[in-house]
């Protein structure tokens, strides 16, 4: 049926070309937007409710995308993927797969992301609408959980979790991921299952590679270098090198390790 006729079956609106449903526009699914005057849309799923006037969208799942108004060449795809984002900046471009991903952000200034992976930079509601988050590439369940941040890639499951920071590469299971709620670090590198876990905020500017490479920095280091397995694992200072193979007890021990 049309959206003027709708009948009762779960298909509850179905529309194709102009009129009501815009030009060249596909809409599957109960909860059709209410006025679209948009172009290229595929919708289904009872997504893009609050879609109005957006081009080359492509919105599937339930709830997806379900407070963008005009959003131009973006993907939303997953259970509340994008669920309560309002982004119209940049025409928005974002790319999210995966259900709940970059859900329950609220921000209007998140564009050009790319987001894969259920919960991947899923927001915390208001505290996260302030700052503007863009040119973001998060790959993996969890990845930049409850803070976005800018610039930054994030892959691996909740790689850079709790770090809203800037300009970060994280790749790693638990790469980078903040220590408190939230934690804003900068300009890190950290490459490894556990690289730069626990980080702090004021933690920037450091350089960690392998598992465990500078594990726990929780004491607001910054400027370091972490290369090999458990290096830098008791670290708690700044402006230092750490170059290991294996977890040596203790900070004193680790010390006496350390080669320049």
């Amino acid at each position: 049926t049309d959206g003027n006729n709708p009948g009762t079956a779960a298909w509850q609106y179905a529309g194709l070309g102009n009129g009501g449903f815009g030009t060249n526009n596909v809409i599957l699914g109960r909860g059709k937007p209410a006025s679209l005057s948009g172009t290229g849309n595929i919708i289904a799923g009872s997504g893009g409710s609050a879609l109005t006037s957006g081009i080359s969208n492509v919105v599937l799942g339930l709830n997806a995308a379900n407070s963008s108004t005009t959003p131009n060449y973006s993907v939303y795809i997953g259970v509340n993927a994008a669920t309560n984002l309002t982004s119209t900046n940049l025409d928005a471009t974002n790319t999210v797969v995966g259900g709940y991903g970059i859900g329950n952000v609220n921000n209007a200034n998140l564009y050009s992301g790319t987001y894969i992976g259920y919960g991947s930079g899923y927001g915390n509601g208001a505290a996260a609408s302030s700052t503007a988050s863009f040119y973001n590439t998060f790959v993996g369940a969890y990845s930049g959980f409850d803070y976005i941040g800018s610039l930054s890639t994030k892959i691996g499951v909740n790689a850079g979790r709790q770090n809203n920071g800037t300009e970060n590469v994280l790749v790693g299971y638990y790469a980078g991921q903040g220590q408190n709620y939230p934690t804003t670090s900068n300009y890190n590198t950290a490459v490894g299952d556990y690289a730069l876990y626990q980080l702090v905020t004021g933690g920037n500017y450091n350089t960690a590679l392998g598992y465990k490479a500078g594990y726990d920095s929780s004491g607001g280091i910054g400027n370091s270098v972490y290369l090999g397995a458990y290096a830098g694992l008791y670290a708690g200072l700044s402006n230092e090198l750490y170059i290991d193979n294996q977890d040596r007890g203790n900070y004193t021990n680790q010390k006496s390790k350390i080669k320049y």
